[in-house]
């Protein structure tokens, strides 16, 4: 066994520690296929909408724009780029997303959603990855405080 190996199975837990300081896992790119896909056709839409919730997305603005789409499905509403803009601007949330021109620009992200499980399953895979970090993180505080006295921490 080379020296190197061994030095990796016997890392420091605060080296360990520092260097999980990483962005989390996800793909704006396959984010934006998923949602683009789903504007684009009713067979994807019906499927993402029972599959995957708005919160697998990490990207605030995909999040929300599929969170519209999801309520408008629902309410039988069909889905384009002008219904789900109306939609938006009449909650007050369109400014946010970067305007008519972001629900515009995903619409058209993707030329044809033939692509569309591809996109979903790297979009799931990321999502489930940063669920899991942010279950051992949670975990990994939790035996940090194992021991304290939150009572001599407020004084």
């Amino acid at each position: 066994m080379s020296s190197s190996s061994h030095d990796r199975k016997r890392a420091d837990p605060e080296d360990i520690l520092a260097s999980l300081n990483r962005p989390l896992p996800f793909s704006d790119e396959a984010e934006r296929g998923v949602v683009s896909s789903v504007m684009q056709s009713v067979e994807w839409l019906e499927e993402c909408c029972a599959e995957m919730p708005p919160e697998a997305f990490h990207s605030f603005v995909c999040r929300s724009i599929f969170g519209v789409i999801v309520e408008l499905h629902k309410k039988g509403v069909p889905i384009d780029d002008i219904l789900v803009t109306n939609t938006m601007r009449a909650q007050e949330t369109l400014d946010k997303v970067g305007g008519p021109a972001a629900i515009t620009g995903l619409f058209t992200f993707v030329p044809i959603p033939a692509h569309y499980r591809h996109y979903k399953k790297i979009v799931l895979e990321s999502w489930q990855a940063r669920r899991y970090i942010t279950a051992l993180a949670k975990g990994i505080q939790h035996l940090q405080e194992f021991g304290r006295d939150p009572a001599a921490d407020s004084m």
